[in-house]
Parts: C-alpha cells; structure tokens; sequence
C-alpha cells in the first residue's frame, strides 16, 4: 500500500537538520495539490452527478475514520455557515462519533455494525449522495457506509490515495489521489490528508457554485453568524447593487436578512415578487435578475463589419475617450492583447451559449481577475469571467456572463461599486 509503505529517500530524516525536513515536508505538500490537479476531470464528473441529485432535495452524506473522517467531517460543517446548506439535509458519518472528532477512538475503523446501523437511522435512500473518504481505500467502517448506502441507491463516490482498492473500484464516482508514500511512513495526515482536504474543498464549493449560492464571485447565502458576517452582507448588497449602506441594511432587514432578497428588493421589486422570481429560478440570482429586470440575454447576431459598427458605436454612444476606468478596470489599448482575449472569448463559447455568433469587441480588463468587458450590438455590453479552459466550454451557462444594455449601465451597476473596494483609478485619456 502505498501511503504505508516507508520511502528509502526519507530512511534518516531524523538525523536530518531542522531546514531540510521542512524542505522536504513542503516539498510533498506541492506533490499532493498536483495529484489534485491530475483528478481534475474526475472531481468535475462527481460534482455534476452530485448537483443532479441535491438540486431536487437530496442529502449530502460524509462517512470516514480518523484523519479522513475528521476532513470530511470538516468539509460538510463548513457549507452551512458558507452557503447555508440547510442542516436537515447534511449527514456527517465518523467512525466513532463525535468523540473521534477530538481523539482517536481505539477500533473505531473497523466497526462494520455500527456503519449499517447509521444508515438505518439516517433512513439514507436514492435521492442521496454519500462521499466516503479513506487514503487506504479499504477502510472497513468506510467501505460499510459506501456499500450500503449504494444498495439503498445513493449516488456514492469513494476518495482514496491507493489504486485499485475498492473504494475506488465499487462507487459510481472514483477520486484516485496519487499522493504516494509519505515522509513519515503511514502518517497520512501530511500528503494524503492534504490532498483529500484540497479535493472536498473543490468539489463541495463546485456543487454549491452549480446550485446557485454563489453570484459574481460572492457568498450570497452566507450565514451572518456574527457582526463580521452581517457586514459583510452589507458589502456585498452595495457591490451588486451600487446603492448605499443605508439602502443596503433596510433591505437586508426588510429581506429577512437574505442577500439574494435584499437585491432583487434594491433591484425595484417587493418583497413578495422577489420571493416567487426567486423560486423560478431556482434559487439562482443570476437568472432571478434578469428575470426581474427583463433582461433575457442578447440575440445572436452575425456582424462581421466589427471595426465599422465599433467606429459608428463610438460616434453615437460617446464612446469613452474620456472615461475614467476605476481600479481594478482598465482599457485595452494593445491590438495583439485585444485580439488575443477576443479569440479567447469565442474559443471558449459552445453553440448554445448567449453570446454564440455575436460579434464582441474588447473594451476592458480586470486587472486582478479574468473578467473581460465586450462590446456587443446595439450599444449592449457584456462583462465575461473566462475560463481559460484547456478544451470547449460544453455547459452554455460558461463562460458566465452578465449583460448590461449600456456602457453607462455597466458603470452604474458593476465598475462603481466594485471601485468601492478599491483605491486607485486608471485615466484613460
């Protein structure tokens, strides 16, 4: 097994000096976030079999022992204050109960009974989706709760650190983290813990990003636990809406302290009318907005006099010879960077994406992420977050964009506000 076994290179490491251990430990830390990146597309096919099922009202289960046990544990608390996924349907599996939170439980691991009994209890069913996390891959307590919450019909996804276990061969969805041995032999908290912490990390935040609870990079379900939290909430109103603190917190209150509410409410709507656009949409801000507002996304229109309707828009709609490009924006002036983002731009798009077969012209940049902002028909502009992904984007919703029907709207309601948590400014003359 190969996170047992001991490694000739680190035979003396206790006879090592203090610098090159740690050398060495950080050194394995690199190796375990490049095993991650090497599963890529197996966490991404996991998330997606995952968002299918949580998205009609399934439950999220986490089953290990000892050090993955605590990991999973960890990963699943940690979405109800982030994303407020609702408690009733999170369910975290130890070996050895909460107890084995704080200290190891002797035996705990191996207890099969005690998994098929939780199973029982927490009446696990088809409409669930289980992660079970072991770097062995053959934990018993581990591999009980997997097999029968699949045999209960559960969506199961086993994560492992040693090949071909059957953590890895028995679930619908494998994650096989190669981290390899350790420098400790057997101490599976240092690589192997790492690579399974930075792996639920990506695919919990995934799911909760497909399920809506993220919007324009914000936490807009966040739990406000504590004063930090409420003001943060109020951040993030003035942000997506440009409206002052003051609007911002009476809506929060008039809202019930939701953030998607409060916006929807800044964005002229009443209580009850946000609620209802809210469910349309499936909790999603982004489409309860344009929903709210009318906003259905562009037609796809071929243009292929680009720098022609670009010197007619700019005559007609003033175009921003004077604007001031407030940080992190700037204007792009290289003609090599501006056609290398725009190929970018239709490289990335699949057919059924809103912006498939619209002629879009660069205008801007952020300086600190990979949002881009277009000129589209019409006067429109469209502010896109790109993937930079190595292949096609195959779901029409990616790269996300987010459509304004002017410059001066796009200024209003996204460059001003996030100048706000910003200092500097870019002139643009």
């Amino acid at each position: 097994m190969d996170t047992e076994r001991p490694s000739p290179r680190y035979t003396d490491i206790d006879l090592w000096e203090p610098p090159d251990v740690l050398d060495a430990m950080i050194e394995g830390q690199f190796a375990a976030v490049a095993a991650v990146r090497a599963t890529l597309p197996a966490i991404e096919r996991a998330a997606l079999a995952m968002e299918a099922r949580l998205s009609v009202g399934g439950r999220l289960i986490y089953a290990g022992a000892g050090t993955s046990g605590r990991l999973a544990v960890q990963d699943g608390a940690e979405l109800m204050p982030t994303f407020s996924w609702p408690r009733e349907r999170l369910v975290l599996l130890i070996a050895g109960g909460d107890q084995a939170m704080v200290q190891a439980v002797e035996g705990a691991e191996d207890e099969i009974g005690q998994a098929a009994a939780l199973m029982r209890r927490h009446c696990v069913d088809g409409s669930d989706v289980l992660i079970a996390v072991a770097a062995s891959g053959t934990t018993p307590f581990t591999l009980a709760c997997m097999r029968a919450a699949r045999q209960r019909g559960s969506l199961t996804i086993g994560i492992a650190n040693n090949p071909d276990t059957p953590l890895l061969l028995e679930p619908e969805q494998a994650i096989f983290l190669q981290t390899g041995a350790e420098p400790i032999a057997g101490s599976t908290r240092m690589n192997a813990g790492t690579a399974q912490r930075i792996t639920l990390n990506l695919l919990s935040t995934l799911v909760m990003i497909r399920l809506g609870h993220v919007y324009r990079g914000l936490m807009v379900d966040v739990h406000a636990a504590n004063l930090k939290l409420t003001k943060r909430k109020e951040e993030m109103l003035v942000y997506l809406t440009g409206r002052n603190r003051k609007e911002a917190r009476e809506a929060i209150v008039c809202a019930d302290g939701s953030v998607k509410l409060a916006v929807l409410l800044l964005h002229g709507g009443d209580l009850e009318k946000a609620r209802t656009i809210l469910a349309q949409a499936g909790g999603r801000l982004r489409i309860a907005v344009d929903l709210l507002t009318g906003r259905n996304g562009p037609t796809s229109t071929a243009d292929p006099l680009r720098n022609e309707r670009m010197l007619v828009w700019s005559t007609q709609h003033k175009m921003p010879t004077s604007l001031k490009w407030l940080a992190p924006w700037y204007r792009v002036e290289d003609g090599e960077e501006r056609r290398a983002i725009e190929n970018e731009l239709r490289r990335e798009i699949c057919d059924a994406h809103a912006l498939a077969g619209e002629a879009a012209t660069l205008l801007a940049r952020r300086g600190d992420m990979d949002e881009a902002l277009f000129l589209l028909s019409g006067g429109r502009v469209a502010e896109v977050h790109l993937t930079w992904s190595p292949s096609r984007e195959t779901d029409p919703r990616c790269p996300t964009t987010t459509f304004y029907d002017s410059l001066d709207h796009w200024v209003e309601q996204s460059m001003v506000p996030l100048h706000a948590w910003f200092g500097d400014t870019y002139d643009d003359d």
